[in-house]
């Protein structure tokens, strides 16, 4: 098959719902489903996020893990993190407004290497991407980590 054809189980990325934390910020829970899952960190390329239809700007994302925030600037350049098969990583943003109750439309787009040597990353982006797009309409978690682990 053709390279990014059967790369992940996109379906159940996104764990559940949104969770809102202090000073307008929430987390979007995403779970590891790729099939070749042990890379670092910066074989994620660019990670876009738009929620209810705002695009939400790289400098307001991080990416979480183990209770560690990277900005996503920074992600790309990342070697001794590693994002384990089926961990729940989190993409904490600030919207320009907080969001109300009820369901959200979630989009969030992944572009991931195809260098697959995993002690190095590809600084330099030499090499094709992959794109993975997860769409979700999720709820706003009414606590803290709702999580389905």
């Amino acid at each position: 098959m053709p390279i990014g054809t059967v790369d992940w189980v996109a379906d159940g990325m996104m764990t559940s719902d949104l969770v809102p934390l202090e000073h307008g910020r929430y987390d979007l829970p995403i779970r590891n489903q790729f099939f070749h899952g042990s890379h670092p960190l910066g074989w994620v390329r660019r990670i876009a996020l738009t929620v209810a239809g705002e695009t939400i700007p790289t400098e307001r994302i991080k990416f979480v893990i183990r209770e560690q925030p990277i900005p996503l600037q920074l992600m790309r350049r990342v070697t001794d993190i590693w994002w384990q098969p089926r961990e729940i990583a989190f993409l904490r943003f600030r919207p320009a407004q907080p969001l109300g109750s009820g369901v959200h439309q979630v989009e969030c787009t992944f572009r991931l290497s195809t260098f697959f040597f995993t002690p190095e990353i590809d600084v330099d982006d030499l090499y094709p991407v992959m794109t993975l797009h997860l769409s979700e309409r999720l709820h706003v978690a009414r606590q803290n980590r709702e999580v389905n682990a």
